[in-house]
């Protein structure tokens, strides 16, 4: 296990397909170490909880715009922290979508902006089994795409976006536990760090 003396002022961002495991496999980075959860849902939900999206069907456009400004809120929060406090984000980032660059690009300054040690993690997963955990009652409870119509479409329009940063690194977790996934991230950051 990493030495948490280590973890200070850590901003991890990880962003991956929809339903491959990021959530899951931040919660157990929060359980082994001294990590704020701030995952996409965090910021989506308190829209989500109004609208009430059933992960089927098309979220009106407009939402978005809504959802930007308490995304806006939340990273402000985030530079006013303790400089002590390590976060983990999470999101579904993709390179055909000018947006989702821009989010990246918000998160790398607010790590800036902080002093923070950043190290984006890009998840990787299989089709396969990503329409096998898009169907969870657990994503259905807190809003996100439960259609396995949406895996097939994002699977054959999308890439999931790489950017250029000297601390990113990958991982395939298809066949990997979220523990095992956790400890790899953990131990990939102590090597990076």
């Amino acid at each position: 296990m990493v030495n948490s003396a280590t973890m200070q002022n850590v901003i991890i961002y990880i962003f991956g397909f929809c339903a491959s495991g990021k959530y899951t496999i931040t919660r157990e980075i929060a359980r082994l170490e001294n990590f704020i959860i701030v995952d996409s849902h965090l910021i989506n939900n308190p829209i989500f909880t109004i609208l009430r999206p059933d992960g089927n069907s098309p979220i009106p456009q407009n939402t978005w715009k809504e959802i930007e400004k308490i995304r806006s809120a939340v990273y402000n929060s985030i530079k006013m922290a303790d400089k002590n406090s390590n976060f983990i984000l999470t999101n579904e980032l993709y390179a055909e979508d000018e947006e989702d660059r821009k989010i990246f690009r918000q998160v790398q300054e607010v790590a800036e902006a902080r002093g923070s040690k950043f190290f984006p993690v890009r998840m990787l997963c299989s089709k396969e089994e990503v329409l096998k955990r898009i169907v969870s009652e657990e994503r259905k409870a807190r809003f996100k795409a439960t259609h396995p119509d949406i895996v097939h479409e994002k699977f054959s329009k999308y890439t999931l976006l790489k950017p250029n940063h000297v601390n990113l690194f990958e991982i395939d977790v298809t066949r990997r536990s979220p523990a095992d996934a956790a400890q790899y991230i953990l131990d990939k950051i102590k090597k990076i760090a």
